[in-house]
């Protein structure tokens, strides 16, 4: 994996023009240049920028698509933007992704057991994004914008038995909220944050106010 700055398409600069215009994006933006594991010799791209409290957002510029995934990092842009240069990386070989699907992560080795997939989401759940929409048409493409969060093995299973709107109904009646646990260093989806007693927790999103429709 390689993390050296590289130069943009006219496309990528396009999306990040885009996103200047949308968020702020506190200090700046610094680009990584990806290459997953795997017979694949492409290289992906994404761009971080940390906010207040040390909260780094990191995204995808698109190189072999149209979409632009979000994620958080506290610890490691590098490993944030390997999960979501997995998801570009599954639109290369198959299909473009939607709002709403949920992707299990090829890598993960059980140590993080809030991290078994990753659940695709509006990127306005996230404070921080609310300005974002699903998709916009920048040059001449129509870009989608999606947030992946991170869904823990009994949540999977249980979206996998039940459907999407099944599981969104359980997050907002448990009060489900996406937060960061600094101590772990973790961006998890948790109904109570005290069970993080001794983390410093950050509330960054909620669902209780929020509708979800993605036509599935």
């Amino acid at each position: 994996m390689h993390n050296s700055a590289p130069a943009l398409t006219k496309k990528q600069a396009a999306v990040l023009s885009f996103l200047f215009g949308k968020v702020d994006l506190g200090a700046g933006v610094d680009t990584l240049n990806l290459r997953l594991q795997g017979d694949f010799s492409g290289r992906f791209v994404a761009a971080h920028s940390k906010f207040e409290d040390g909260l780094t957002i990191v995204f995808t510029l698109p190189t072999y698509g149209d979409s632009v995934f979000f994620g958080l990092a506290q610890r490691s842009s590098m490993e944030t933007a390997s999960v979501l240069a997995n998801l570009e990386d599954y639109e290369r070989t198959t299909s473009a992704l939607r709002v709403g699907e949920a992707i299990t992560l090829p890598t993960q080795d059980g140590t993080n057991p809030h991290l078994h997939a990753v659940l695709l989401l509006p990127a306005a759940t996230l404070v921080v994004l609310n300005s974002i929409p699903y998709r916009a048409k920048i040059n001449e493409s129509e870009i989608n914008f999606a947030l992946a969060a991170p869904l823990s093995v009994e949540e999977y299973e249980y979206r996998t038995l039940h459907g999407h709107d099944s599981l969104m109904d359980r997050f907002q009646s448990e009060g489900k909220e996406l937060v960061i646990a600094w101590q772990s260093g973790m961006f998890i989806l948790v109904s109570d944050a005290r069970s993080f007693p001794y983390c410093k927790v950050v509330r960054i999103g909620s669902f209780a106010d929020r509708q979800y429709d993605i036509g599935l």
